[in-house]
């Protein structure tokens, strides 16, 4: 009986995050109110999670080399997996205002381009004096 090889299950990444899951969020945004509330919403906590992570993976490369135990490539993919956890968790919880913030800008904008009527070619965008 021949063997078969060991192969690792693809570590999930969550939905928001992977390229469908941008495409998802797209299509929401643009299939009517609430689904372009939730989209937008969903977006920024997005945004939010992966600004979280950047920080903490800055924070974590200030911290100087050396210890106890060397560090190798089981260290650092276990500090980006949990990094990315972290990111992901402080947004879901209400993270930092930044998502909030976001979804205050886009949301009279995603919520308002099917119903505000355009604005005229010729309306100056700058006031003039």
């Amino acid at each position: 009986m021949p063997l078969e090889p060991i192969v690792p299950p693809a570590l999930p990444q969550p939905p928001a995050m992977s390229a469908a899951g941008l495409r998802a969020l797209a299509r929401r945004a643009q299939a009517g109110d609430a689904h372009a509330r939730a989209g937008v919403r969903e977006a920024a906590q997005m945004l939010e999670a992966h600004f979280v992570t950047w920080l903490l993976r800055e924070m974590r490369r200030t911290i100087p080399e050396g210890g106890l135990l060397p560090r190798g490539p089981a260290q650092e993919t276990y500090d980006q997996l949990l990094d990315d956890a972290l990111g992901q968790a402080v947004a879901r919880r209400g993270g930092i205002g930044l998502a909030q913030a976001i979804e205050a800008q886009l949301a009279p904008r995603a919520l308002g381009a099917a119903a505000a009527p355009s604005r005229p070619p010729d309306t100056p965008t700058t006031p003039t004096r």
